[in-house]
């Protein structure tokens, strides 16, 4: 991932699928990760289930999670 070679140590990913990503995505994002890039991603501002990135931050059953999902609401 060129950010994390730059030492970038965030990142912000503002975007969401209903989808998982992409396995070359997944690679980066799990690259970023294990060098301590903490990973923020959009959750989606709809009712609809969390999107992708975002909802693999946090893996199932409570494990540890390497980033943050952020939602908004309009309310």
């Amino acid at each position: 991932m060129k950010l994390d070679t730059l030492g970038v140590r965030i990142v912000n990913m503002s975007f969401g699928e209903n989808e998982q990503e992409k396995p070359i995505l997944r690679d980066a994002i799990r690259m970023a990760e294990a060098d301590g890039v903490l990973l923020i991603a959009a959750a989606g501002n709809s009712a609809a289930d969390v999107a992708y990135p975002a909802a693999d931050l946090q893996p199932p059953g409570g494990g540890p999670s390497y980033g943050l999902a952020v939602g908004a609401t309009d309310v």
